[in-house]
């Protein structure tokens, strides 16, 4: 890889953009903020410099540039994440070689998309699309929707990558093709097919529905390199914009339910994909929302088997909001009845919150003497599982529905949570695993800063004496950076350097320097900055004087010296 390519990367990358596809963010003056995403924390202090082009947390100190942030996010190496920020930026790597494996994948799954497309205006997908027709999605939303369609044959789409030279190992890798003992043939046949994307928008799987009374009604692409689908939501790239606009995610369960949600103008809509809901699901969300509204069908049974995972869900730090259909109806149904726009649309302003959703499935338990004691289990079991602060909203209301006094649901709460923690039940808030990593080293804003303006002024760089500098600076880490600067290596080279060898400290000091600066104003910020810096300087010194003096191992010359700094220090700050 090369440093033009690196730096061309950057500059058709705007880090606010990137971000926002992993944080919610939000306007903080300049800058836009966030909860970091790499320690646990409730008021934000994560915050991210459009001007700079830098993310720096002030809780964990963590801190660099659009490179060092996906890394860390996606737990990828340099070269790695330059990969995935390049292609998102439309720059071709010339310097990196394309071989087998899962990057090849994303390709073969395009070209199986177009196939299937193409497929779906044939002839012989008359049939699927009288069916979508009759579901209420004409050929403009099978288009906007890019709904595709596997012929019935057995080798259509094997014949079609032979053509078109893409590997049958490959595509096997990619639960397209299937090897079986009679040889290999197409994993889909006679389906309509809905495309899985990730949450940048590549096709990473397919769900296949049938059209006729044979197999499976869905069968979906199997795990893969590039699919997981615990870690995916159906239409979570069409809608994480519209997430992000009304701060709000409408979860449903199935490719149709979906989809008729965004038609009808519930744009922040995603689906689950047959899976029970998941941390990797809650921490999607958790990107581009506070709030989740399950949006289920009306079968209570269905219902209080998925609530385990809705604490999954709040235990993130979503506010998850449940919302009761009509009886017998799922999505679909009732936004195909007379005023379902307007009705569904009622229904999710009054969904209930989770725990109160829970106390109303186990109604009919609660009033049974045989049952009851169960059910009040199952119901408290679950506020255990929640942020204590978080549970402690609706412990009135519970106490009510439970049919206990308010210190008796407080004492049993928190019975059950010293139980789960004696059996190690007690789970983490989100991001504290890396947060149990230990914290970024921190660093001296004043010399962050400092450094910071060394990096963006080539003319300071160039006149500024070493000597009147080094002495100034306590944190070697700072040093070396400076050193390097002052000695006349380019910026662009050092952060190249440094994102090949994996060196994130300097760009954590620079975001970190960056971030301090923006409370110095005007054209002295440098002479400012030396001046702070030398009252730090000798208050450090005054310190260690006053200690060597109270063991009485100060010289005649190291009291005067300490005399002299008491009398400096008085007068100013340090």
């Amino acid at each position: 890889m090369s440093r033009e390519e690196i730096e061309e990367v950057k500059e058709r990358l705007d880090i606010v953009d990137v971000i926002a596809d992993y944080l919610h963010l939000g306007r903080a003056g300049r800058n836009y903020r966030a909860l970091c995403p790499f320690h646990s924390e409730k008021t934000p202090s994560f915050y991210v410099s459009p001007e700079r082009q830098t993310w720096h947390c002030f809780g964990c100190g963590r801190g660099g540039d659009v490179f060092t942030f996906v890394m860390e996010q996606e737990r990828l190496s340099f070269p790695e994440a330059l990969r995935l920020l390049a292609e998102r930026a439309g720059v071709s790597l010339k310097s990196t070689q394309n071989g087998k494996g899962a990057v090849d994948l994303y390709d073969l799954m395009k070209e199986a998309h177009a196939f299937y497309r193409r497929q779906i205006q044939s002839a012989g997908a008359e049939t699927a699309r009288s069916y979508l027709e009759k579901r209420g999605i004409d050929s403009k939303n099978i288009m906007r929707f890019e709904i595709g369609w596997a012929p019935p044959g057995w080798d259509s789409l094997k014949r079609h990558f032979a053509k078109a030279g893409f590997p049958p190992e490959q595509a096997a890798q990619a639960g397209l093709l299937i090897n079986g003992e009679k040889g290999t043939y197409d994993r889909f046949r006679g389906r309509i097919l809905f495309p899985i994307k990730d949450v940048r928008g590549r096709i990473i799987a397919f769900g296949g529905r049938t059209i006729s009374g044979d197999g499976a009604k869905y069968i979906n692409s199997p795990e893969s390199p590039i699919y997981s689908k615990r870690s995916t939501l159906f239409l979570l790239d069409a809608a994480k914009k519209a997430i992000k606009e009304k701060n709000r995610a409408i979860l449903v369960e199935g490719y149709m339910d979906a989809i008729k949600m965004h038609m009808a103008g519930f744009p922040e809509t995603v689906a689950t994909l047959g899976t029970s809901l998941t941390e990797e699901q809650a921490t999607l969300l958790k990107r581009f929302s506070d709030q989740c509204l399950i949006c289920y069908d009306a079968d209570i049974a269905g219902q209080e088997a998925a609530i385990r995972g809705m604490y999954l869900l709040q235990g993130a730090g979503l506010d998850i909001r449940v919302v009761s259909l009509p009886e017998g109806m799922d999505p679909d149904d009732l936004l195909s009845s007379e005023g379902g726009f307007d009705r569904l649309d009622k229904l999710l302003e009054t969904a209930d919150p989770l725990p109160l959703f829970h106390i109303r499935t186990k109604e009919a338990e609660l009033t049974d003497e045989s049952k009851r004691s169960r059910a009040r289990r199952e119901i408290i079991e679950g506020l255990a599982s929640l942020p204590a602060l978080e549970a402690n909203r609706y412990l009135p209301e519970v106490a009510k529905g439970l049919g206990l006094l308010l210190p008796e649901i407080v004492g049993v709460l928190e019975k059950e949570r010293k139980s789960r923690t004696r059996k190690g039940q007690k789970k983490r808030p989100a991001g504290e695993d890396i947060a149990a990593e230990g914290k970024a080293e921190t660093v001296d804003p004043l010399e962050a800063a400092l450094c910071y303006l060394l990096w963006i002024d080539p003319r300071l760089r160039a006149t500024v004496p070493p000597e009147l500098v080094f002495p100034l600076l306590h944190d070697e880490a700072v040093k070396s950076v400076t050193a390097a600067l002052i000695q006349g290596e380019e910026p662009a080279e050092l952060e190249s350097r440094w994102l090949e060898t994996g060196e994130r400290r300097p760009m954590a000091i620079l975001a970190a320097g960056g971030a301090h600066l923006e409370e110095y104003e005007g054209n002295n910020r440098w002479e400012v900055l030396l001046e702070a810096l030398k009252r730090k300087k000798n208050y450090r010194r005054f310190l260690f004087l006053k200690e060597k003096k109270a063991r009485g191992e100060a010289s005649i010359e190291e009291v005067r010296e300490f005399a002299d700094l008491a009398k400096a220090l008085k007068g100013g700050s340090r």
